[in-house]
């Protein structure tokens, strides 16, 4: 059995948050392969806050503004950029992403238009605006 298909389980938000680089690589990987990843990436864990890897994405896309949290959290030492966000969160989408998961019974976008973020974060304007384009694709009548 191929090598990426045997760490289909290594697809985590832990990946995601540790080594972006790598998670994006495994992402091509199945996309270029036709592997179905959706069930892998749309799964919820309590390293996640709950929520799928678009959120987890979310929580990690630009620079931390320190909040001096005195405890660890998802993305305490993580800063994707927002090249490698957007790259990921379209893949993401092709991959099949539930871009309407809740957390805390809201979706990615009511959190972002709600400034609810497991972090707060700057330079990721442009990765922000390109996940609220997924709203307004997904609902094109409310435009």
């Amino acid at each position: 059995m191929n090598l990426y298909n045997n760490l289909q389980i290594l697809l985590t938000p832990e990946l995601l948050e540790n080594n972006p680089q790598i998670y994006l690589e495994f992402l091509y990987y199945y996309d270029n392969n036709k592997i179905n990843i959706s069930n892998k990436i749309n799964t919820n864990t309590d390293m996640s806050e709950h929520s799928n890897h678009l959120f987890c994405l979310v929580y990690l896309v630009g620079d931390l503004v320190n909040d001096s949290h005195e405890i660890p959290f998802y993305g305490d030492n993580t800063s994707i950029s927002q090249t490698l966000g957007i790259e990921i969160l379209r893949l993401l989408v092709k991959l099949g992403i539930n871009t309407h998961d809740t957390c805390g019974n809201q979706t990615i976008y009511s959190h972002i238009r709600n400034g609810k973020y497991l972090t707060k974060r700057k330079n990721n304007i442009k990765f922000i605006n390109e996940v609220m384009l997924l709203e307004v694709n997904a609902n094109p009548s409310q435009t």
